[in-house]
């Protein structure tokens, strides 16, 4: 029995090492948002975009990668097993263990002597890896006494539905074997995505954000706060408290932008779809873009916000554009 295992390595040990790193940073990141974290949501509130274009590319975009994860799964999977078979099997063949001394290193050589155990261990390696092997075609046995029918129908068009699963499964297999630098890459890139969703910023994590430099901000004289970063959290705290603060999310990324008026309010203004604002000058309300755990302008902003910039100012000479400079 001869395993050909040169193409299965390099994409076996990256995929299982990129699913690795995804669970050390999942399990390092902040823990204060561990509640806040969203998995993805299609609802109409979370997911705001209307244009039908562009959701339903997005939503096949990830469900295609979601199936190739899942082959790329059953490839880890089938490597995992077949490493534990090997752990569990060497011990059935006897030999004997020495030590090979060199000038570099030592190392352990174990050397079998009873050809039938390895053997053995070969074919116990064979079953686990049968076990993944997927048939070529499923066919259901239709009875008699339903062939005709609507019955026979429905039958066939599951058998044909499992079927096509069946190929798409096995020609992701193929693939992932033949190009395994592909394989690894689409892997990683999977792996980046789950990432972000999981760590796709909510609504709460900005206002949490918001209230977090306010308090730093009032714990700073007015002398030296920064007036740009004074007018931008007076400017959030009043939409907030009118309620305007909208969430634009994209599965992996989210948006903050301010609206015209509350979704409560009942008056003609907010209630005409004319008078929404429309996609052509949305960019002009984005305040905010939020990806992985952090809010980059808000972030941004507040960098200096315990630096006046007026303290350097000669107020003798005729500088009147100076405030344009620190807001």
């Amino acid at each position: 029995m001869v395993v050909h295992s040169t193409g299965l390595i390099p994409a076996r040990f990256l995929t299982l090492l990129s699913h690795l790193t995804v669970l050390i940073l999942i399990l390092f990141s902040r823990q204060d948002n561990v509640e806040s974290c969203m998995v993805l949501d299609w609802t109409e509130k979370d997911f705001q975009l209307k244009d039908s274009q562009l959701v339903n590319g997005l939503a096949t975009s990830i469900f295609f990668i979601g199936i190739e994860l899942i082959g790329f799964l059953l490839v880890g999977l089938q490597s995992l097993l077949v490493g534990l078979c090997l752990l569990l099997c060497y011990p059935i063949c006897s030999g004997n263990y020495y030590w090979c001394s060199s000038s570099n290193s030592s190392k352990v050589i174990m050397l079998t002597s009873v050809r039938q155990n390895m053997l053995t261990s070969l074919s116990y390696l064979s079953k686990f890896t049968e076990i993944f092997k997927i048939p070529p075609k499923v066919v259901f046995q239709v009875p008699e006494k339903a062939k005709g029918t609507v019955v026979e129908k429905w039958i066939k068009y599951w058998e044909g539905l499992i079927n096509d699963y069946m190929e798409v499964f096995r020609d992701t297999l193929h693939e992932g074997r033949t190009k395994p630098y592909k394989t690894a890459a689409i892997a990683a890139a999977g792996s980046l995505l789950t990432y972000a969703v999981y760590n796709n910023p909510t609504e709460q994590d900005y206002r949490d954000g918001v209230i977090y430099y306010q308090n730093l901000f009032g714990l700073v004289g007015k002398s030296v706060r920064n007036p740009g970063a004074d007018v931008y959290l007076k400017t959030l705290e009043k939409a907030f408290n009118h309620k305007l603060i909208r969430r634009l999310s994209l599965g992996i990324c989210c948006f903050m932008w301010i609206d015209n008026y509350d979704n409560a309010l009942g008056i003609y203004k907010s209630q005409c779809e004319y008078l929404k604002p429309r996609y052509i000058n949305f960019h002009e309300r984005i305040i905010d873009f939020g990806f992985l755990n952090k809010f980059w302008m808000l972030d941004r902003k507040m960098e200096d916000y315990d630096v006046n910039p007026n303290e350097w100012i000669d107020f003798s000479k005729a500088d009147y554009d100076y405030k344009k400079r620190i807001l």
